[in-house]
């Protein structure tokens, strides 16, 4: 059995791993779900002063409320840049940092420094169709799931940089994965991250769907999270 850590992306929550989550406990995996503040369902405190430093602490209260060592620890999208924290704090308790199609900051860099384009003023930002068309989510039942998960997401969270004065990331075993429909033009922002994981000898792996596999391709990405998983590692979502 392993522990297996999932943290979810940005305009996202929790319930993005529905689809998931069963798959991997039906092959007698751990799940564990941490909930970020503000997002989904803790969206009662959606507000200006949430910050990635809280986000990185309610993983880290989330591992040790669970007493999970040797995790998988899987962050998508923005979800990675909180792992990337959480390995500043916590490396004793990781056995692998799983990045699922996210950027990969460096000490002092943030989200929008490494690429991420924020339009308007709002400090709220709402999903909708034009972010669903640029992260590739078919029409029909991803995108409907899609849908049926949003929500609000805070500009300031992608302006915050990450600080890494231990630069853990570099003495931890490290993998990639990388969506590359066909069909989802948002890539270009993640292709970055995919060639430094390579350079890095990461293992890479690629997957035919868009940004969100999760609610494309669940079957598909709950068995390269298998391959991927440590001997005594826990699947934390």
């Amino acid at each position: 059995m392993a522990t297996i850590v999932l943290v979810h992306g940005a305009w996202q929550s929790a319930r993005t791993w529905d689809y998931l989550r069963p798959m991997l406990e039906d092959k007698q995996h751990e799940v564990i779900l941490p909930i970020l503040t503000g997002l989904g369902q803790d969206e009662a405190h959606f507000t200006e002063s949430l910050s990635l430093r809280q986000h990185i602490d309610d993983v880290c209260r989330a591992l040790v409320a669970k007493g999970a060592y040797e995790v998988l620890l899987v962050g998508q999208d923005y979800g990675g840049i909180v792992i990337t924290g959480v390995a500043e704090k916590m490396p004793e308790r990781i056995g692998r940092l799983f990045y699922l199609d996210s950027l990969l900051l460096e000490d002092g860099q943030s989200a929008q420094e490494a690429g991420w384009q924020l339009a308007g003023e709002n400090w709220r930002l709402a999903a909708g169709e034009d972010l669903w068309q640029e992260w590739g989510v078919p029409e029909g039942g991803p995108r409907e799931f899609c849908r049926e998960r949003t929500t609000p997401f805070a500009r300031h969270l992608l302006e915050e940089a990450l600080d890494l004065p231990l630069a853990a990331r570099q003495h931890l075993d490290c993998c990639y994965l990388a969506s590359v429909s066909a069909s989802y033009p948002g890539q270009a922002l993640y292709a970055p991250a995919v060639t430094r994981a390579r350079e890095l000898g990461w293992t890479v792996d690629t997957i035919d769907a868009g940004h969100l596999p999760q609610a494309e391709a669940p079957r598909e990405l709950a068995e390269i999270l298998i391959r991927r998983e440590t001997p005594s590692a826990h699947l934390i979502l």
